[in-house]
Order: C-alpha cells, then sequence, then structure tokens
C-alpha cells in the first residue's frame, strides 16, 4: 500500500482537473512550473558521491557551492514529478526517474559540519518527487528499488541524527525521516515522528507563538523562524496524511500551537519596525524565492484561514523556493481560489 505523504490522491485530481480546464490559478501556476523546468533544464545535472557540506558561518561559499547539484538535481526531479502528475506529460515523468536514478546510484554518504541539514532540507525533494510518481501509478518502476536503498543506507541514518535537534535542524530532520518512512510504509516510526514532533512544538514554541532559538538569530530572526516553520508544518502535514494524528490542532500545556507561530511569523514579516528582538534591520534573504508567501498559500489551505490566503495570493502564482523543499509550488496544489 502507498501512503498519501505530503500529497493526497484526492488533492492530485482536485489540481489535475483544474488545470485541465484551464481555471485559474492553478492553470496559470502550471504553466509557470513547465516554464521553470524548461529553464532548469538547461542546465547538466550532476549528482554527489559525498555531499560534503561545511558550515554557512564558516565556509559561506564552499557551503553554497557545495550544495548546489543537489538543489539543482532535486528541485527539477521534483517539479518534472509535479509536473506529470498534474499534466501528463511522460516526458517529464521520464526525467524525473532520470534525475532520481542518477542521485540513488551515485550519491554513497554525507559530511561536513551543515551536510547533515543541507541533506535533509534539500534530499527531502526527492522523496517528494518519487511520492508524486507512486501516486501516478509508477510504484514498481526501477527507481523505487533505488530510492529504497538509497533512503535505507544515506537519508535515513543521516535524517534521524538531527531530528531532535533542538532548533530549525530538528525540523528539518523530522521532515525528512518522516518522509523517509513513508516510502518505507513505515507507519509505526510515523507515528514515531508525530510524538517526537509534539514534543519539538512544546519545546520550541512559547506560548506568544514566537520561536525563542529562531528569533535569537540577530538580523535574520524573521528568516529562520519560517525556516523552522516551514519543515514543521510539512512534516505535520505528511503525518497526517500517513497516519491521521492532527498535529495542526495540538495545543501544548502553555497554550503552545503551530497556529500561534504562523500568527506570530505574518505579523512581524507585516510589521518588522516592530521587532523586538533585534535592533538589526532583518535580512529577509531575497535569493530565496516565494518565502513566506509559499508556506501561508499552504497554510491558508490547511486552516481555511482568508488571512494566510490574501496575504500569498499578491503573489501568485508561489512557485519554488530554489532553495529547500518545504512548500514548493503551493498555488498550484492549493485547494482554495
Amino acid at each position: 500500500m502507498i501512503l498519501d505523504g505530503l500529497y493526497t490522491k484526492e488533492q492530485l485530481a482536485w489540481v489535475t482537473n483544474n488545470v485541465a480546464l484551464k481555471t485559474e490559478p492553478w492553470f496559470g501556476a502550471y504553466r509557470s512550473l513547465i516554464r521553470d523546468i524548461e529553464e532548469s533544464l538547461k542546465t547538466e545535472p550532476i549528482a554527489d558521491a559525498d555531499f560534503n557540506i561545511p558550515g554557512a558561518y564558516i565556509d559561506g561559499e564552499g557551503h553554497v557551492r557545495n550544495k548546489q547539484h543537489l538543489c539543482h538535481l532535486g528541485l527539477t526531479a521534483h517539479a518534472c514529478a509535479l509536473a506529470y502528475a498534474v499534466g501528463g506529460d511522460e516526458k517529464y515523468c521520464k526525467k524525473a526517474e532520470e534525475l532520481l536514478c542518477m542521485w540513488f546510484d551515485t550519491n554513497k554518504s554525507v559530511s561536513g559540519h551543515d551536510g547533515a541539514l543541507s541533506m535533509c532540507y534539500l534530499g527531502t525533494s526527492l522523496l517528494f518527487a518519487t511520492e508524486l510518481l507512486q501516486h501516478s501509478g509508477k510504484e514498481k518502476s526501477e527507481f523505487i528499488i533505488k530510492a529504497e536503498n538509497w533512503v535505507r543506507n544515506v537519508f535515513l541514518p543521516t535524517a534521524n541524527s538531527i531530528r531532535e535537534g533542538k532548533n530549525n535542524w530538528g525540523d528539518w530532520g523530522l521532515l525528512a525521516s518522516v518522509t523517509a518512512y513513508r516510502m518505507l510504509g513505515d507507519v509505526e516510526n510515523i507515528k514515531e515522528c508525530a510524538r517526537l514532533l509534539r514534543k519539538h512544538i512544546d519545546e520550541t514554541i512559547s506560548s506568544d507563538g514566537s520561536m525563542p532559538r529562531e528569533t535569537a538569530r540577530g538580523n535574520r530572526g524573521i528568516w529562520y523562524t519560517y525556516f523552522a516553520l516551514a519543515p514543521m508544518t510539512c512534516c505535520s502535514t505528511v503525518i497526517y496524511n500517513s497516519c491521521g494524528t492532527d498535529l495542526f490542532s495540538y495545543v501544548g500545556n502553555e497554550g503552545q500551537s503551530i497556529r500561534k507561530a504562523l500568527d506570530f511569523l505574518l505579523y512581524y514579516y507585516e510589521n518588522q519596525n516592530e521587532w523586538k528582538y533585534c535592533e538589526e534591520k532583518q535580512d529577509l534573504l531575497p535569493f530565496v524565492k516565494a518565502w513566506p508567501f509559499n508556506l501561508f498559500e499552504a497554510m491558508g489551505d490547511r486552516y481555511d484561514c482568508e488571512k494566510y490566503t490574501g496575504f500569498a495570493s499578491n503573489h501568485r502564482p508561489v512557485g519554488s523556493t530554489a532553495h529547500h523543499a518545504a512548500w514548493s509550488y503551493t498555488t498550484l496544489l492549493a485547494k482554495r481560489k
């Protein structure tokens, strides 16, 4: 049995129908996806035998340079698989499978100070692509065996090594872990991820919705709050769709909740002059596309929240982040108008 994860069959059928009918905003978002793919395919994909990523604050240039191969290959595979899932063009399926096999055949290890974190926020794109192809009837294809071997030998040990981290590392580790267990059909370990994420919500979100380990990050406090919530909400979605545990409605003993953290992020993104955690002007990292509109497009759908949807709608179509796997192409995938 193929478990739902980030996506559900019902959701993909909804999107496919709206794309076929050329209904907006889905059709425009689909065309934007195809343009992204065609631009991305102009660059030859490369897979790394050892994914070695130095620390971002130790060797910034090396950090960015060494992530480029997986970033390009993974995000392109994910986009191609999504294009096939909702558009049905076989050439995108073949390209996604080709890219996935290239990485699964080549990559044997993860190293470097930021290797595990970077693998979790980039390598997850490979598993999202795999899920989309599984939902589209490719569950018996050659790449599935290769995917399972790579996940067991490389990806899952890496994810589990950081999933109990106390800041955004833990969020990305849990997202990577739960996507791996979804692919392997391991419901009991998905439930364990749910337990760990509930504990993580208790420990990392305050009663006012702030995330102290992220707000403490100087002039990037708003960015890091987003960078923790993107995987936390993605992980919660995979958990809900695969085993039914609802962490979006969870409220801790001191009032901690994902909803409060989202409201906190949105308020301060829109009112940066009121940010009280750092005197420096916040760096909103313009090279990371789509954020935080991608998150709120998805969460507007999840919470049926007009405030979130309205915030995101002026930036449609919301496409790829070009930086991490969480919440790409959320306009295309949302069921709300």
